[in-house]
């Protein structure tokens, strides 16, 4: 099953409210900050994150 959320929430490293959209399929779940809006984005790779 794949399944995508939209959430938003405060970033204490950001200091600012983003959104973030994550991604769950077969259990496992990856974070795609890349996708941040540009005016949330104060550094950072724009990389993934899989857990």
């Amino acid at each position: 099953m794949n399944n995508l959320y939209l959430r938003k929430y405060y970033s204490e490293t950001l200091h600012s409210e983003t959104l973030g959209i994550i991604q769950l399929e077969n259990d496992h779940k990856t974070e795609y900050q890349s996708s941040r809006p540009a005016g949330s984005v104060a550094s950072g790779n724009g990389s993934e994150q899989r857990t």
